[in-house]
């Protein structure tokens, strides 16, 4: 099937995972950015992978206003985030992105990394902050921290990469349904 894999990254680690992806379909991984030199009507599947920031897939909603609403392609979306990978986290990306819902698409997500040098200076600060503030609520009510908040603490500690071709297994047994 003649596929496509349109990506938006910040650290490179949803480049990292449409690379993957394009090799083992045999297809190009091209960024948002050059959005507009694609003739995604040329393709019969197309994919998009973007980063999560703030619980949303960076680029989807630019990404969408590119498809035409009578596409019969199939679309598919994927996301890196820094969170492992589980159904609880898929299932609140699934809610935070309405244009998943409101599409029918199906939408698979990726751990990715975390690379505190790549990150711009105001994001740095914030992870910086939040990371404070659960140090703080570690050290005075430890009984308070939640599962994500001990995974927030454990993963933005240092620089870290998890992107593997293994974690490409469930969209590929979609693709190949």
């Amino acid at each position: 099937m003649n596929s496509v894999i349109i990506f938006k990254s910040n650290t490179g680690h949803t480049e990292q995972c449409a690379n993957m992806l394009a090799d083992e379909l045999g297809c190009k991984a091209i960024p948002l950015n050059q959005i507009s030199k694609v003739e995604l009507n040329t393709y019969e599947r197309i994919f998009f992978g973007g980063c999560v920031h703030a619980s949303k897939v960076a680029g989807l909603n630019t990404f969408i206003k590119h498809l035409s609403k009578d596409a019969h392609k199939q679309v598919v979306v994927f996301a890196v985030g820094a969170n492992s990978s589980s159904e609880q986290n898929t299932q609140d990306l699934i809610k935070s992105n309405t244009s998943l819902t409101e599409r029918d698409i199906p939408f698979f997500y990726l751990q990715g990394g975390f690379d505190p040098d790549k990150l711009n200076f105001a994001l740095r600060m914030m992870l910086q902050g939040v990371a404070k503030s659960l140090r703080k609520k570690q050290e005075t009510n430890p009984d308070e921290l939640t599962e994500k908040d001990r995974e927030f603490l454990n993963f933005f500690q240092e620089k870290n990469n998890h992107v593997d071709v293994k974690n490409l297994a469930e969209l590929m047994s979609y693709i190949e349904k």
